[in-house]
């Protein structure tokens, strides 16, 4: 198990939830900006410098300037524009002038780098959806680079995409409900004295639009086949279904795998069943039945676990239902995914009923946003 994840399954059993603005904050990534020379300092080195040129040129001119420039590791053009600022201002011009350019167009404004700030502190998104939102609203152009430069300096936690192996297959079906992906997934702790509660969802292939999920307090085979007949009901039968090999699917360790009430409702429903294959190989003749092939309803679980139950604390199973019922309604019209050319699900799976995408968190900053463009204008 990974240390990460360990960590969080041990807070959440013993009852500490991880800060979740500590883990958008922290930045191990960051380094101090390494400090210039005082300008005082500077200064004193100047002053020496032309003293000493004059000592030397009232000895004799001849190689007082060689002599000076290799004494203090300058050239002979430095010296001398030293000497002029020196003679025109006197030694107030030879305070080092700083080298930063006087006009940077292309430089983030302050209040666009205080929205990057506000989006990463209170909906934790990486830098492309920051970058994808801010367009979208039309406040002002923003590129992806600009919004990693912003968090980089601000010393905000920009994670690295890290991968320990090489990715599988990645494939995408061209039509909604043609694809169906089943999962269980726990034991969830939300609190250190209640019983551990299961996760059971649908998504959509083509989509990723959240069909059905619910908490549940066991992993019966009953319990999925209840969800599975409501999704039916509700948003109509798909053509395949994929789960893995679990005893909520096909029975316990296979031992009857035709016999199992899950597979005889999918024939009954006329849905084929797609099992996963139980070990990391490739078989000869469906390459692609490896257990990456499930891997957008795990990522919906990761997803699910840093957006809802970090950022949420949840008291009973109850509370636990209602924050995830508001979550989906989230998820799926209000949430734009990268794989989808940053569409909502909604937009792709039912586009006749998909509404003008606004997320709560980004919903509750829009004035603030707006306060800071229409500061920063009239003050300039």
């Amino acid at each position: 198990m990974d240390s990460k994840k360990k960590r969080l399954w041990e807070a959440r059993r013993e009852g500490s939830v991880p800060n979740f603005v500590l883990l958008t904050v922290e930045s191990p990534r960051w380094r101090p900006q390494p400090r210039g020379v005082p300008w005082v300092k500077e200064l004193r080195r100047r002053g020496r410098c032309l003293r000493r040129y004059e000592e030397c040129h009232t000895r004799g001119p001849t190689g007082a300037v060689g002599k000076v420039c290799r004494e203090f590791d300058i050239s002979a053009r430095t010296l001398w524009r030293w000497l002029g600022n020196y003679r025109k201002g006197g030694l107030s011009a030879l305070i080092p002038a700083s080298r930063r350019p006087q006009q940077a167009p292309r430089q983030t404004p302050p209040w666009l780098e205080w929205a990057i700030l506000a989006l990463r502190l209170r909906c934790g998104w990486g830098v492309e959806r920051i970058g994808e939102e801010l367009n979208r609203l039309g406040l002002r152009p923003v590129s992806h680079n600009a919004v990693y430069g912003v968090l980089e300096r601000r010393a905000m936690k920009v994670p690295r995409c890290r991968r320990s192996r090489k990715a599988g297959f990645r494939y995408q079906r061209e039509v909604p409900n043609d694809l169906w992906h089943m999962d269980v997934k726990g034991p969830f702790w939300f609190a250190p004295k209640l019983a551990p509660v299961y996760g059971i969802a649908i998504l959509d292939d083509c989509s990723r639009f959240c069909l059905g999920a619910a908490f549940e307090t066991n992993r019966k085979m009953d319990t999925v086949i209840d969800l599975l007949e409501a999704a039916v009901e509700t948003w109509g039968s798909p053509r395949q279904l994929m789960s893995d090999n679990g005893s909520e699917f096909v029975g316990f360790a296979g031992r009857h795998p035709g016999s199992s009430r899950f597979l005889l409702r999918l024939e009954q429903q006329g849905i084929e069943h797609l099992p996963i294959s139980p070990r990391r190989i490739c078989l000869r003749h469906d390459k692609f039945r490896t257990p990456e092939t499930n891997g957008k309803i795990e990522r919906f679980w990761l997803t699910l676990e840093e957006e809802l139950l970090m950022r949420q604390e949840i008291s009973s199973l109850a509370a636990g239902q209602q924050a995830l019922a508001a979550y989906l309604r989230e998820y799926n019209f209000h949430r734009r995914h990268s794989a989808l050319g940053y569409a909502t699900p909604a937009q792709i799976y039912c586009p006749e009923r998909a509404p003008a995408p606004m997320p709560s968190h980004l919903e509750a900053l829009m004035p603030f946003l707006l306060s800071l463009k229409e500061a920063y204008q009239s003050h300039k």
